[in-house]
C-alpha cells in the first residue's frame, strides 16, 4: 500500500497531464510536496538524534526501535520488494478460477488437467475398488492447506493428495511420481474446487475432517486415559 504522500504525487502527476490544469498552482503543490519530504527526511535525523540519548534498558522495546530504523533505512528496497510481489499476485490472478455464488463456474484449464492427472493415477492405483477420501485442512506456515486423503476401503492402499492454497498457482509434478504429493493453488476456494474434481471423478466416499486427535479437553467425547495425549472429539453421538 503506498504512503498518503505517494498518493498525493501520483494526484499531482496525472493532474498535471490534464489540458488545462493551471500550472502555476501544479508548481506549488508540487514544491509544498518536496518541502514535506525534506521536513520528514529532517524529523527522521532528529529522531535518530534523540535516541542517541535514550536508556537501554528495554529489549521488547529496543528491538522495535530497531526494526523500525532498519525498515525506514531500507523502505525503498522493501517497496521495490512489496511492488513485486503485488504484480506477481496480480499476474498469479489470471490463472484463478471462476468461481460464482451462483454455482457457476469456469475452471482453469491447467487446474483442470491437474485433477485429471490425479485422478487417473488413483485409478491406476485403486483399480475397481470403491474410494473413501478424507478431507480435512490445516495451517502451515502462514497459509492454509487441504489434505485430500484417498484411501481403499480397507484402509490398506492409500494416496495422499496435499492442496495448499498459497496465492500461487502450481500444478505440475513428474509423470514418473509413484504418488501425488502437493498442489498449489491460490486460495482455499481453489482448493476446494480442485479437491471436489477428484472426489466426484472417482465417486469418492466423502469424510469431511479428522475428529479423531484432539487435545482440548473442554470438546472431548470423554475424557483422557493416562498416557494418551489426544482422543475424539464429542459430536453429541450419545445425545437425544
Amino acid at each position: 500500500m503506498i504512503s498518503y504522500i505517494e498518493a498525493v504525487k501520483e494526484l499531482e502527476s496525472l493532474v498535471r497531464q490534464a489540458n488545462g490544469a493551471d500550472k502555476k498552482i501544479l508548481e506549488k503543490a508540487a514544491c509544498l510536496i518536496k518541502q514535506s519530504e525534506n521536513l520528514q527526511e529532517e524529523a527522521y535525523a532528529l529522531i535518530a538524534k534523540a535516541y542517541q540519548t535514550a536508556s537501554y534498558n528495554n529489549l521488547e522495546l529496543e528491538n522495535s526501535i530497531h526494526s523500525q530504523f532498519v525498515f525506514i533505512n531500507n523502505f525503498d528496497a522493501f517497496k521495490k520488494e512489496e511492488n513485486e510481489k503485488e504484480r506477481d499476485r496480480e499476474k498469479e490472478l489470471q490463472n484463478i478460477s471462476r468461481l460464482e455464488p451462483s454455482g457457476f463456474t469456469e475452471t482453469n484449464k491447467a487446474l483442470h488437467d491437474c485433477a485429471g492427472d490425479i485422478v487417473k493415477k488413483a485409478k491406476e492405483l485403486f483399480k475397481s475398488e470403491p474410494v473413501i477420501a478424507q478431507v480435512w485442512s490445516y495451517r502451515w506456515g502462514g497459509y492454509s492447506m487441504i489434505s485430500c486423503d484417498l484411501f481403499s476401503q480397507d484402509r490398506t492402499v492409500s494416496m495422499p493428495v496435499t492442496i495448499s492454497a498459497v496465492e500461487r498457482q502450481m500444478v505440475e509434478y513428474p509423470a514418473e511420481s509413484e504418488v501425488f504429493t502437493e498442489v498449489e493453488v491460490f486460495d482455499m476456494a481453489e482448493a476446494l474446487h480442485l479437491a471436489g474434481l477428484i472426489t466426484q471423478a472417482l465417486d469418492a466416499q466423502i469424510i469431511i475432517g479428522l475428529g479423531r486427535n484432539e487435545v482440548n479437553p473442554d470438546v472431548l467425547a470423554k475424557p483422557l486415559e493416562e498416557d494418551h495425549l489426544n482422543g475424539e472429539i464429542n459430536l453429541w453421538k450419545q445425545e437425544v
